[in-house]
This record gives structure tokens, C-alpha cells and sequence, in this order.
């Protein structure tokens, strides 16, 4: 009986999120029209702005039953496994529980939030819809959560806290910073169906894959620029797995170089413009989105030479790991760039437009979006299957990342009115110990954090605790942005874990995993030499927004 209730729920769950996500790619198609309209006729569509931001928090709150009924939040798990299946499922039930004890909270508080906004007549300004009524839609982040609420409960009062769950959860959903984040989900759901990725990968492998380690720098290539049109670095290490280490393997690739390859060139994916992790830094650092995407370009750039100066290096020092492919005609090179076309006018109008200001961040991912989803239709690889597939990762993607914000925001409440960051600001600095030693503890540390932690969590725990030291130096919020993603990416390849390399051990589980490590040793010292060059010379970070600005 219990099972079928089960059952029940996680089909109501599914059939709500998949509704929400159709509702988001409508969403992302008017926006694309506005954008058409206005630019080509000066005749936008009034009040797209408020529907789209008002339909997006309802899609965004649609997400959570199905993120639920999946299990699909993000938990870290230390002890579970080490102590046996009883003791796993206990904490399985108890995590459940605190789980529905934070949502029910959130619930309860959103129903009174509302009723007040409702109560003092708060409207859209265009369209005068009423603010209130719109929040009652809204049904891991949960420990932090609790964590916040109860510690921001002890230290002030639980009445003030309790009106921050309801107060600091809507902001959240209203951010129309966040709300790029499904929208650029999506336009990477959809750009993997169309076949960009293959697509980014022949035309790499044309240029220079008739070199020693050609496979592999097209790898890298391809991986920087899928992350341009998908923002994750586990997606674009799974997607990579899947079209670059099949042909390394056939072409005589030692497996551990070529999954070592694939699991570095992943990493791209939260660096490259438009990056996920890199809209949560802004909003939790309260820093334009645009900023930090123009400040990535250079690092970026930095990045993919690094990797291929490491693949020339080690291929000089192994040759036989990495043997040279066939050198293509010249006809044929020109015809797999020019089947690139769409991925590269899709990069072309989705960073070049947010970064000259055509159109903002979030009419960029809705317009990216749009155009991934028509691409997939005019390549006829978007069945009924994958169309769905696609939606529902959307969602329980989308409705994760929210919990941990959420989340996170309230735990950062609790950290300031404890004052932490200020005690451990005296604490550091009462050591006596320079900046650069404390930068290179923190770079340790962040190191750590990264091979255990979710490349999400570890940026958004450690954050309301490091950012006040880091400007107390002096130094600006947009360059530790940058230095961040750099040290979680290093994170993501290095031992114990390295989520990468469980990755793609995953999808090639005949690669032991000690080869894998062996792999990434290559582009773990060319990471290293970035991030050394990036602290040395800020000024790499900084100079292209000012210019700009300028």
C-alpha cells in the first residue's frame, strides 16, 4: 500500500515538473521574440518582464515535488556507509524528516508572507498583478537552512527568524539572477540533444587532430566550448565521456591519459561563460553576473593553453599514449567547421550578446534556450523520449541548486549576526602570519573541500566565512570569484574522490581508477600554474570588465 502511495505521489510529482518546464521553454521562446521585437522594430512585448519573472518563480516551485520524490537533493554522507545498512537507512529517515520539518516551516511561513503582501494591496508595477497570491505556489540546502533558522533563532530571536524563512526564500525565488539558471539548464539540455557537443568535437578533431595528442587537445577544445552553451562541469564531463573517449580509446589512447583527459576538460564547464556556479557566487557576493562572465574570458583562455602546453609536454615525454590521427584534407577541415555552424553562432549570440549589452544576462539564457531548442527540432533529434528526458533534469537540476541557495542564504543570516566572520578575521590576523601564507592555507583548504564536497557546496558553506576576509585585504570579490571556480575545478580532479574522475570512471568502468588519477596529474600541474599566475596577476581577471566599463 505504501509503495503505491509512493508510486502515486512521484507520478503527480513528474507530470507537475514537467508542465513547469514546458511552461520555462514557452517562457524562453516569448523572450526570444521580445528580444527580435524590440531590436528589429522597437516594439517590445509590455510587461514580458513581470510574466516571465512571476512564471518562472511558480516553475522553479514546481520543481521541488519532483526533487523530492526523487531524492534528489544533494547530502553528504561521511559516516552512513562505514557503519552498516541499518544505521544508513536511520539516517536516511532522519534526513527525511528534518527535510519535511524545514519544507513545512517554509510552507507555513510563505502562507502567512503571503496573506500580508496580499493584505497591503502589493502589486507588478506594469501589469498590477497581486505579489502576494503568487507565492503561495511555492511548496540540499535543508541543514544549512535549519541551521540558519535555529542558530539565527538562539542568537536573536525565532520570530525574526522565522519571518527571514519566508522573507529571504522569496527573494530568492524572485532574483532574476537565479532565474537564468534553468533557462541556461536547459539551453544545455537542449544543445546535447541537438548534437553540439559532437559537433564542437569534429570540428576541433579537424584542426588539430592530426597532431601528437591532437585527440586530446580537440577534447579540451571541445569541453571549453560546450561549457559555453551548458555551464556545468558534470554535464560536460558526462557528455564528453560519451563522444570524445570512445574514438581516444579506438585511436590507441592509453585509458587512463584519455579518461584523465575527458575528466580535466570537464572542469571548463564551471569556468567558461555562461557557468552555473558562477551566478550563485554572484548573487551570494551580491556582484554582477556580467562582471565575473567577462572577467572569466581570460582565465578561460589561460586554461585551455595551459592544458594543451600540458598535453604537448607529456605526449613529448609518453608518445605512445597519445598517438597522432589522420591529417584531413584541407576541403574536409572546412567542411566540419562549417557543420559547427550552429553551435558557434549559438556561443556567438549568447555571450556576445550579454557581454556588449544587447540583451541581459537573463534574456540571453532565455534566448540560448530558444535557440537550442529549435536547433534540436531542425535536426530532427528531439523525440518525444528525449524531449521529456530532458525536461526532467531540468527540473530536479533547477529545484536542487534552489534548496542549496536557499539554504545557503539563511545559513549566511546566522553567520553574520554571530559575528564569526569578524572573530575569525582577529583570529587570522592575530597570528601574525602574512597574506599570501593565509591565501595559500586557504587554497588548501578550498583543495580539501573540493575532493569531498559537492563543487556547489563547498563554494557556498565556505563563503559568508572567507569573502569578509578576502575584502577586509583589500582585495575585489570579482577576482576571488574567479580564483574560487579555479580551486574547485582543481578540487574536482584531485584525490580522494575528484568528482570528475568518478565520473568518468562511471561511464568507463574498465578504467581502473588509479589510471584515471595518473591521467589527470598532467592537467593538475597546469591548473596549478594557473592558479598561481591568477594570484600573482589579478590584473588577468580584472582588466577586460574595465575596459569595457570604460
Amino acid at each position: 500500500m505504501l509503495s503505491h502511495i509512493e508510486r502515486v505521489i512521484e507520478r503527480l510529482a513528474l507530470a507537475l515538473s514537467l508542465s513547469a518546464s514546458v511552461v520555462l521553454l514557452l517562457v524562453a521562446i516569448a523572450t526570444m521574440l521580445d528580444v527580435l521585437l524590440r531590436w528589429l522594430f522597437k516594439l517590445p512585448i509590455p510587461g514580458l518582464g513581470e510574466i516571465s519573472a512571476l512564471f518562472t518563480a511558480i516553475v522553479v516551485a514546481a520543481c521541488f515535488p519532483m526533487l523530492i520524490a526523487q531524492r534528489g537533493n544533494v547530502t553528504i554522507s561521511m559516516v552512513g556507509t562505514a557503519l552498516g545498512k541499518r544505521t544508513t537507512r536511520a539516517l536516511d529517515v532522519f534526513g527525511a524528516l528534518m527535510s519535511a520539518l524545514f519544507f513545512s516551516a517554509m510552507a507555513w511561513q510563505y502562507v502567512r508572507f503571503s496573506a500580508e503582501m496580499t493584505g497591503a494591496g502589493e502589486s507588478t508595477p506594469i501589469l498590477r498583478w497581486a505579489v502576494g497570491p503568487w507565492l503561495l505556489h511555492v511548496p540540499l540546502g535543508v541543514a544549512m537552512g535549519i541551521a540558519g533558522v535555529i542558530g539565527f533563532g538562539v542568537l536573536a530571536s525565532f520570530k525574526p527568524a522565522f519571518t527571514l524563512l519566508a522573507s529571504e526564500t522569496a527573494s530568492v525565488f524572485s532574483s532574476s539572477d537565479l532565474a537564468t539558471i534553468p533557462l541556461f539548464i536547459m539551453m544545455g539540455g537542449f544543445a546535447s540533444a541537438a548534437g553540439l557537443s559532437e559537433d564542437l568535437y569534429r570540428m576541433a578533431y579537424a584542426l588539430v587532430g592530426h597532431r601528437r595528442g591532437g585527440l586530446a587537445m580537440a577534447t579540451i577544445g571541445g569541453c571549453a566550448g560546450f561549457g559555453a552553451v551548458c555551464g556545468s562541469s558534470i554535464a560536460t564531463t558526462a557528455t564528453f565521456g560519451r563522444v570524445a573517449l570512445p574514438p581516444m580509446l579506438a585511436r590507441g589512447y592509453s585509458p587512463g591519459f584519455a579518461s584523465g583527459t575527458v575528466a580535466a576538460g570537464g572542469t571548463l564547464g564551471i569556468l567558461v561563460p555562461p557557468s552555473i556556479i558562477m551566478v550563485i557566487y554572484a548573487v551570494l557576493a551580491e556582484q554582477l553576473i556580467i562582471t565575473l562572465y567577462v572577467a572569466a574570458i581570460v582565465p578561460s583562455i589561460l586554461a585551455i593553453g595551459l592544458h594543451f602546453a600540458a598535453i604537448a609536454a607529456y605526449t613529448r615525454l609518453r608518445p605512445g599514449d597519445a598517438p597522432a590521427g589522420e591529417r584531413l584534407p584541407w576541403a574536409e577541415r572546412f567542411r566540419e567547421i562549417g557543420r559547427g555552424w550552429a553551435v558557434m553562432l549559438l556561443i556567438l549570440i549568447v555571450l556576445g550578446g550579454i557581454s556588449f549589452g544587447v540583451f541581459t544576462a537573463l534574456e540571453g539564457a532565455a534566448v540560448g534556450a530558444a535557440l537550442a531548442f529549435f536547433f534540436a527540432l531542425l535536426r530532427r533529434s528531439l523525440n518525444a523520449k528525449t524531449f521529456k528526458r530532458t525536461l526532467i533534469d531540468v527540473a530536479s537540476t533547477t529545484a536542487m541548486i534552489y534548496v542549496i541557495i536557499i539554504g545557503a542564504s539563511l545559513f549566511g543570516y546566522f553567520v553574520a549576526i554571530s559575528h564569526a566572520p569578524e572573530a575569525m578575521i582577529k583570529a587570522i590576523t592575530g597570528t601574525g602570519l602574512s597574506i599570501p601564507v593565509i591565501l595559500f592555507l586557504l587554497m588548501l583548504m578550498y583543495l580539501v573541500l573540493g575532493a569531498v564536497f559537492d563543487e556547489v557546496a563547498a563554494m557556498v558553506i565556505t563563503l559568508p566565512f572567507v569573502l569578509p576576509l578576502i575584502i577586509s585585504w583589500g582585495f575585489d570579490p570579482v577576482w576571488w570569484g574567479i580564483i574560487n571556480v579555479v580551486i574547485i575545478e582543481l578540487g574536482m580532479l584531485i584525490p580522494p574522490i575528484g568528482m570528475n574522475v568518478f565520473v568518468i570512471h562511471g561511464l568507463a568502468p574498465q578504467v581502473p581508477l588509479t589510471a584515471i588519477y595518473r591521467g589527470v596529474t598532467p592537467y593538475i600541474v597546469s591548473n596549478l600554474l594557473r592558479l598561481a599566475i591568477l594570484l600573482s596577476f589579478p590584473v588577468l581577471c580584472l582588466w577586460l570588465p574595465a575596459y569595457l566599463k570604460g
